[in-house]
């Protein structure tokens, strides 16, 4: 039988650590941390908030809400910008500070929706065991305050055809998704992670994250670890055309920028390949052949060594997908510069419909 000092160190116990890294969000950074105060839970929670040298009035906002909520804030106020000094910086200041069993992320610039998001996260892993993270679907906000109503689309399969149903996903499954048909299916504002999944990150025994941005190393050690669960309800949302975001910096981006991206992803992917035991080769195999098409189209040059470093087999050849795919590595293969003149080529039809 539980004592009464159990019970109450019980209470007092963090459960979950929320962690929001932010730059330069002073039109929404508020949103964001109302989101977190309105979170009704039966147990305690802490927000982790990594505030980078923001040039605008984002730190004087989190101050703000850090005095106000002092039992829920945790504020981690750099001196110099981490992001600059390389991938997922934030994430890898935040982890080893977060308490909680599992660990939930909202960027500053997004925000949750349901104020329940976190309740219903955690009943969910607590009754599935076999799970290592939890996700939902989102809606989209624009600048102007629209709202699209739909979930992230790789998890409806819009594009691919690829349709995730709510409950548990195996690995199998999740790897297909991660690898070949989409990359990113779920935003990282749904992401819920059981915090032993990470134990490897945030004593720093791998780093093929430093080569990846956090949300795509995330899902890897979650897939490594356990199978996936997908709730069926929008609890989040992710604001697109944001002034200094990633994917704003990613489309205004020159292109050796987009080269030296696609590279690092390459040594990525091989270190976790290697880090995994080759548990998901056959998937990355045909992912790491996407990556240097795209090196490709940047810069033809040194690509036939990537080649000869991820050569790709007859054997996944399994459907119509994979076999067009083999046909592009076979046709950069033979010249890597028919290739770029054959994507140049596409790229012009593709702008002359639009």
């Amino acid at each position: 039988m539980k004592s009464e000092k159990d019970m109450v160190s019980k209470e007092n116990e963090i459960m979950v650590s929320v962690c929001c890294a932010t730059y330069n969000h002073e039109k929404y950074i508020e949103q964001a941390l109302q989101g977190f105060v309105n979170q009704i839970t039966d147990f305690r929670f802490e927000v982790i908030v990594h505030e980078d040298v923001s040039t605008d009035k984002t730190r004087s906002i989190v101050q703000k809400y850090v005095e106000k909520y002092p039992d829920i804030f945790v504020p981690i106020f750099q001196k110099e910008n981490q992001y600059s000094k390389g991938y997922a910086m934030p994430l890898r200041n935040m982890l080893p500070k977060a308490r909680g069993k599992y660990i939930a992320f909202c960027e500053g610039d997004d925000y949750w929706s349901d104020e329940y998001k976190l309740q219903k996260q955690y009943e969910i892993m607590e009754k599935n065991t076999q799970c290592s993270i939890c996700v939902h679907g989102i809606k989209h906000v624009f600048e102007d305050r629209t709202l699209v109503d739909k979930p992230t689309f790789r998890t409806r399969g819009a594009k691919t055809g690829y349709n995730i149903q709510p409950g548990p996903i195996d690995q199998e499954q999740m790897a297909l998704a991660v690898w070949v048909l989409g990359g990113y299916p779920f935003h990282t504002s749904s992401y819920f992670i059981r915090k032993s999944t990470l134990n490897d990150w945030i004593n720093e025994k791998t780093d093929f994250m430093k080569y990846m941005n956090g949300d795509l190393s995330l899902l890897r050690f979650c897939l490594l670890h356990g199978s996936f669960y997908y709730m069926d309800e929008v609890m989040s949302c992710r604001r697109r055309g944001v002034s200094g975001s990633w994917s704003a910096r990613w489309v205004q981006g020159d292109k050796q920028v987009r080269l030296k991206h696609y590279q690092n992803l390459i040594i990525g992917e091989r270190k976790f390949d290697e880090y995994s035991a080759y548990r998901f080769h056959e998937y990355i195999q045909q992912h790491l052949f996407n990556l240097i098409a795209e090196c490709c189209v940047y810069d033809t040059a040194n690509i036939r060594n990537l080649l000869k470093e991820n050569p790709l087999s007859i054997k996944i050849v399994k459907d119509k997908s994979s076999f067009w795919m083999y046909m592009r590595y076979l046709i950069i293969k033979m010249s890597p510069q028919l290739y770029k003149g054959l994507f140049d080529i596409q790229t012009k039809m593709m702008k002359n419909k639009q």
